[in-house]
């Protein structure tokens, strides 16, 4: 007959051994899920589960801003930045930005044409005066692009100015 001590030991012996072969068989089931879920993992497309990428783009709702005073090609090591400077129609203009009138942003005549925009609250805001009106906007450009183009135009509500490129 077998003593306490050495059926404590059996019964210890026999739940290791359970546990460890069923971590084993766990180990290599998740090993198995997981393998297949990389198999049908591609990281150039996007997952069209997510309701982000699924998200149809919204549209800009910018206005053209009421002046374009300057703006400036800066180059750089990719291109050039195109910045405007400008006056908005009332204080409390956001979202600004430069859209491209071309198509696709490729030059007409070798023209590049943008439009100062800017999005204002849908309450009034006061007009104030230019000082607090002051846009700035900025672009970036390739330089393939760049040498497509003569002329840079900066359209606003009121103007619009253009520079010969260099």
């Amino acid at each position: 007959m077998l003593k306490s001590n050495e059926v404590c030991a059996h019964l210890l012996i026999a739940l290791i051994t359970v546990s460890v072969l069923t971590g084993c068989s766990w180990f290599r089931n998740d090993e198995e899920t997981i393998s297949a879920e990389i198999e049908n993992i591609n990281p150039l497309l996007p997952d069209s589960s997510l309701r982000i990428i699924n998200k149809p783009q919204d549209v800009y709702q910018g206005t053209p801003i009421e002046q374009v005073t300057d703006f400036e090609i800066k180059p750089t090591r990719t291109g050039a930045i195109l910045l405007a400077k400008g006056v908005g129609t009332r204080q409390g203009a956001y979202d600004i930005q430069l859209t491209p009138l071309n198509n696709e942003e490729i030059p007409v005549n070798g023209v590049l044409e943008y439009r100062f925009e800017a999005i204002y609250p849908s309450n009034e805001t006061p007009i104030g005066n230019i000082t607090s009106r002051r846009l700035v906007a900025a672009r970036s450009i390739s330089t393939e692009l760049i040498k497509q183009v003569d002329v840079f135009r900066v359209v606003s509500k009121q103007n619009a100015i253009e520079k010969r490129h260099p």
